[in-house]
């Protein structure tokens, strides 16, 4: 599997691309479902299967304000992407030239670079190029032109709703994160490198593995129990998401924070998927370090028991979230 920035670059010259295109924020259901159509008319033509995607998320650049957080940072898409097992994936630096492209001088520039195209699979609601101006109605339009196939595609539903990228952060911003997974097909984790900390945690006992969670959709502030899947394996812990009052009270720095039980090893600069099991409490300030230690200790202590014996996560379900729903 290839995964390129230029089309120049592109691997399979000459032979006959059926593509994918989209954000593809989280790799949800719906988006999973374009995929496996794709590959399914890719081997039966054998061809050559392709998804296009973008960096960073076009509302970034034509419009900050109003961009959306991400449920994946990119990293973690283009992995679970690659893991679908397309031939490439072609991911299009999107700055402001490439934003001025209509969506006809878009899709120009993938059947000249890409011929022989074959196959354009795109969700319902897709639109591209610049003001929004293509849509589906465009890439049918030009089918014939261009010698390509638009499948028709009906909105992925879960449980009577669409799946989007939009539901689930929602989801996420709840803390319904067995709604969340059920959209995505897999657990919901919080992703991101592990970055190195001012290693305050380890002075009282507790190491932690932090995460600066820049751009991505959260859960609400406070004490999660936690997996995490690591290069070193599976680890449980817990897991507080805030601005950390009682050691930082001066400054606003959102970090994820991870301590993992039974656990010595360093993960700085390593890739860590964080799933939030149960919430805890929230996020307080406490009057000391000292005390701060004594409630993390007992934090740790229900979250082991949440981890190791589950049904005790649905005995908190009339206090999820204390008041967050």
């Amino acid at each position: 599997m290839k995964i390129f920035h230029d089309v120049a670059e592109f691997p399979f010259p000459g032979r006959e691309v059926f593509c994918t295109i989209g954000m593809f924020d989280g790799v949800h259901r719906g988006h999973q479902h374009l995929i496996d159509l794709t590959l399914a008319r890719t081997r039966a033509a054998k061809g050559v299967s392709l998804a296009i995607t973008f960096a960073p998320h076009p509302a970034r650049v034509v419009a900050p304000a109003q961009a959306p957080k991400l449920i994946y940072p990119p990293r973690k898409r283009n992995e679970i992407l690659a893991s679908k097992n397309l031939d490439a994936i072609w991911i299009i630096p999107f700055d402001q030239a490439f934003s001025r492209l209509t969506g006809q001088e878009f899709l120009s520039l993938i059947c000249e670079r890409l011929a022989p195209l074959r196959l354009i699979c795109v969700g319902p609601d897709f639109h591209f190029g610049y003001r929004r101006s293509g849509n589906l109605a465009l890439l049918r339009s030009l089918s014939d032109h261009w010698q390509y196939h638009v499948p028709e595609i009906t909105s992925f539903m879960v449980d009577g709703a669409e799946v989007s990228s939009t539901m689930i952060r929602n989801f996420i911003r709840r803390g319904q994160f067995a709604d969340a997974s059920n959209c995505l097909g897999r657990p919901y984790t919080l992703c991101g490198e592990v970055i190195e900390g001012d290693h305050a945690g380890r002075t009282i006992g507790f190491p932690t593995a932090n995460l600066h969670p820049a751009n991505l959709e959260l859960p609400p502030l406070g004490v999660y129990a936690v997996r995490a899947q690591s290069p070193d394996g599976l680890l449980q812990g817990v897991m507080n998401i805030g601005y950390r009052p009682t050691r930082d009270s001066t400054q606003a720095r959102l970090l994820a924070e991870a301590h993992f039980f039974e656990f010595a090893g360093s993960l700085y600069g390593k890739s860590l998927s964080i799933e939030p099991i149960q919430f805890i409490r929230p996020e307080r300030q406490f009057p000391s370090l000292e005390a701060l230690r004594q409630q993390i200790e007992a934090d740790c202590r229900q979250a082991r028991e949440l981890i190791e014996r589950p049904n005790s996560i649905k005995a908190l379900e009339t206090q999820r979230l204390n008041g967050f729903e």
